[in-house]
């Protein structure tokens, strides 16, 4: 029985943020404050009118914060930036990176058209060494492509490859034709040449035990939330139907096949299910071995007439004959629509429709002293003129109250309208609080009479102050950061800047984790992936080991990808090249005054202009060579080493110290403290950015090491077994102020450790700027070799050479250097 529409009554209670709900809590707030001495409430209370208007107002900011989330965050364009706010769809966030070989199969034939079924197994009896074999099986009539197949594989593979992983071998099988005989009876509507289509496309499919997909409407209608649908690698056709145990086994039981094709639309019953091999006179009723190692069966359909096998097809007891060039036309129909899934441009169709939101345009703000009855007197039109000057004088009396909420209430609106900048990774404008200071507009005549100073100095000389960016916008991106899991103090890091100003530290703390909330999918997803070794990486930002990123971001490094630590240094960009020497208290640039007559230089941190920043460090000969010393390396980025020699009057004589061996150097004379310190500025900017550019990592996998075929040089290198599987060296460069600490050495270590696969043996190894060049020159010429190697032809012996070669150099490398156990990874 329908009920009856009926309009509801209001409840007795109102919202606590409507108009009512408000009035109600202002009024007893009212009388708690008022005590004893509440005389007169009524309608027309000039306090109550007051209260009501306010309520009025705050009724438009709860409407506005009201809005949905998704009009928050939308842009003037329309959109939301998802990738700006650090806030991932659902396809990008749940799925993981293919680790089983189940995985590395599902995403084998998802992204290939031509791969029909994949096997990826471990090399047998090493379960642990990382080496994966591949079994290709392609679809019908893609064997004229196995060479292209087996390259796109390849690359396929080492784009999702994980750390100390890599293809041992990989093949395509053996087919050999197998023939279907079935006797079905078939009833509906359908053409039973359709049906019979049908039937050999189920069978095909079982033979190949190959994956159907699911749309993503049919896996939500079954119930499957999103967490669940995205679950494993990241698919573009579908979600992949989960087989049976018996299903995933290399026997095909006829009685799996005939519930299959039971289902058929249009089969009524199956009466008889056989496969014959070829070769093989005698089929086997109850299974048939689909696979075996290095073969499999494959379907033939008969295109023409004749032959033990077909399908014999009976409707009502009639026997039809249907044409086989027709059944094998239709069949080739279904193969090519499902190529055509595949090669499709537009996989956008396995992801949710993202959420849409309406930007709303922030409007200015309509004072509440504009809806007070005109008898008061402070609207836009004010008295009349016949009222006193006393009267005025009440009338801006009250206005300069009201105008206290509304103010409050006009700057609450500015940051409402601002949540999508509040929460952007982004920190440009460096605010966290906006503001919507009253103007003419909206209360005539309060500039001058009530806000005596501009409105911009108002907003940065009394607002501004309160707003303490780096402590807020920190708050948000911890908030952002817990959405996936991940929290970051950053107190580690905070031990490790003793050469930056109080301000800077800040600055770059803050950057730093604006970055972990900027790329926190590859930092989480993938902090075990690979770099792929069939593109380039030196100098790539874009491909580089999970670790190598998520360790470089955590230990503050400014890069997280492969470059030249020890390269040439170019600190001003105009072509001076830096190498580093270590000259000890011998160094010309010495200064050797008295301390007490030295005089601190307080350093502004300001990037100067090249051509001033050049002629300040012209004048020094301790920057000027073609080398730098390492201690004044260090010592010159700290603010607070810099002094000026007081001794003679009138001279401005700058000194550098103490550095870390208790030196002080000579930075040359200088006008007036003016230029000293602006020069002192020009080369801690200088200091303080090779030290910064020369910190880094290189992340090598032993694995990769290993040689390829036959290998001389391997053989000279001389190395154990356990030197390849699941072994990774991480290498440092000990020149850097931060790397020269005991202590930030030991949490280097650690944070590779913590961020490694468990599985993996991670050492360190920090290497002196002479050697850290020796060890990148054979580093880069490896991965040219490894690159060169996986893009050529397998068989090219001249690359596999030139790759051994390499490869086993910078294995005697790295075996020199960890020859020594008591040098706990420092070589020096």
């Amino acid at each position: 029985m329908k009920e009856a529409p009926f309009i509801a009554r209001r409840p007795k209670e109102a919202e606590p943020d409507s108009f009512w709900g408000l009035r109600a809590q202002g009024i007893a707030a009212t009388q708690d404050l008022s005590g004893q001495v509440w005389t007169d409430y009524n309608l027309h209370d000039p306090g109550v009118t007051i209260l009501e208007q306010v309520c009025y107002a705050l009724t438009d900011l709860v409407f506005r914060a009201d809005r949905s989330v998704a009009d928050h965050l939308t842009g003037p364009e329309g959109h939301i930036d998802f990738v700006g706010l650090a806030l991932h769809p659902p396809e990008v966030v749940f799925p993981c990176r293919p680790v089983t070989g189940e995985d590395l199969r599902r995403v084998l034939l998802d992204r290939l058209a031509d791969v029909e079924d994949a096997a990826c197994t471990p090399v047998a009896g090493q379960a642990a060494s990382g080496l994966w074999r591949i079994e290709l099986r392609l679809r019908d009539g893609a064997g004229e492509h196995a060479d292209h197949a087996k390259h796109d594989a390849r690359a396929l593979l080492r784009a999702n490859r994980n750390l100390c992983e890599d293809i041992d071998d990989l093949w395509v099988v053996r087919e050999y034709p197998c023939d279907l005989f079935a006797e079905i009876e078939v009833a509906g509507a359908r053409d039973p040449v359709d049906v019979v289509a049908d039937v050999y496309y189920a069978c095909a499919g079982h033979l190949a035990r190959g994956s159907s997909f699911v749309s993503l409407d049919e896996a939500l209608a079954g119930g499957l939330s999103l967490e669940e649908i995205f679950e494993g690698p990241p698919v573009r056709h579908g979600l992949p139907r989960e087989a049976s145990p018996v299903q995933r086994g290399d026997h095909l039981f006829m009685s799996e096949l005939i519930a299959s094709l039971r289902a058929i639309d249009g089969v009524a019953d199956v009466n008889r299910v056989a496969l014959y091999p070829e070769g093989q006179d005698v089929a086997n009723m109850q299974s048939v071995l689909r696979r075996g190692p290095g073969w499999a069966l494959r379907l033939r359909v008969p295109s023409s007439e004749g032959g033990r096998a077909g399908v014999v097809v009976t409707r009502r007891g009639s026997t039809a004959r249907l044409p086989a060039g027709e059944v094998h036309a239709k069949y080739e129909d279904l193969q090519a629509s499902r190529r055509a899934q595949f090669r499709g441009g537009d996989h956008s169709g396995f992801a949710p429709a993202h959420p849409r939101g309406r930007h709303h345009e922030a409007t200015p703000y309509s004072a509440t002293q504009e809806q007070f009855p005109a008898a008061y007197g402070i609207g836009r039109h004010g008295l009349g003129l016949q009222a006193t000057p006393q009267e005025k004088a009440w009338a801006w009396q009250l206005k300069g109250y009201l105008a206290l909420f509304d103010q409050v209430i006009a700057h609450s609106a500015a940051q409402l309208a601002h949540l999508r900048d509040l929460y952007a990774v982004d920190s440009a404008p460096r605010q966290t609080y906006w503001w919507q200071m009253l103007d003419d507009e909206s209360v005539p005549g309060i500039t001058g009479k009530l806000y005596t100073a501009p409105a911009h100095d108002i907003e940065h000389g009394v607002y501004g102050r309160m707003d303490n960016f780096y402590e807020r916008k920190g708050r948000v991106l911890d908030y952002l950061l817990a959405l996936h899991g991940e929290t970051y103090s950053q107190n580690s890091l905070r031990q490790f800047g003793g050469y930056y100003t109080a301000h800077e530290l800040q600055a770059v703390l803050h950057e730093n984790k604006a970055q972990f909330a900027r790329h926190i999918i590859v930092l989480g997803r993938d902090r075990a992936a690979a770099f792929d070794d069939s593109q380039p990486c030196w100098k790539h930002e874009d491909n580089a080991s999970g670790l190598q990123q998520r360790a470089s971001l955590l230990l503050g490094f400014r890069h997280g990808h492969e470059r030249p630590l020890a390269g040439p240094m170019h600190g001003l960009g105009d072509g001076r090249e830096f190498g580093l020497v270590s000259r000890g208290p011998q160094a010309r640039s010495h200064w050797h005054g008295a301390h007490e007559r030295l005089q601190r230089l307080p350093l502004d941190r300001a990037d100067l202009e090249l051509p001033q920043a050049k002629e300040d460090l012209g004048r020094m000969a301790a920057v000027d060579g073609a080398h730098l010393d390492e201690a004044l390396l260090r010592c010159a980025a700290h603010p607070d080493r810099y002094w000026l020699d007081a001794a003679i009057p009138g001279r401005h004589h700058l000194v550098l110290g103490p550095d870390e061996n208790g030196a002080y150097w000579s930075l040359g004379d200088h006008d007036d403290a003016v230029a000293a310190r602006r020069a002192a500025g020009s080369v801690r900017n200088l200091m303080l950015r090779i030290n910064r550019e020369s910190e880094g990592m290189h992340v090598v996998e032993h694995l990769l090491l290993r040689p390829v075929g036959a290998s001389a040089s391997h053989q000279m290198a001389d190395v154990d077994a356990e030197f390849w599987p699941q072994r990774v060296t991480a290498v440092f460069p000990l020149w850097p102020a931060r790397s020269q600490e005991l202590n930030f050495r030991k949490l280097a270590g650690e944070t590779v450790q913590l961020n490694c696969p468990a599985h993996v043996d991670a050492r360190c190894l920090w290497l002196d700027f002479r050697r850290m060049g020796e060890f990148e020159r054979l580093y880069e010429a490896w991965l040219a070799a490894r690159m060169a190697w996986c893009r050529g032809a397998l068989d090219d012996d001249k690359a596999r050479v030139r790759l051994n070669h390499a490869a086993a150099e910078l294995v005697q490398n790295l075996s020199a250097h960890h020859a020594d156990p008591g040098s706990q990874g420092v070589v020096q």
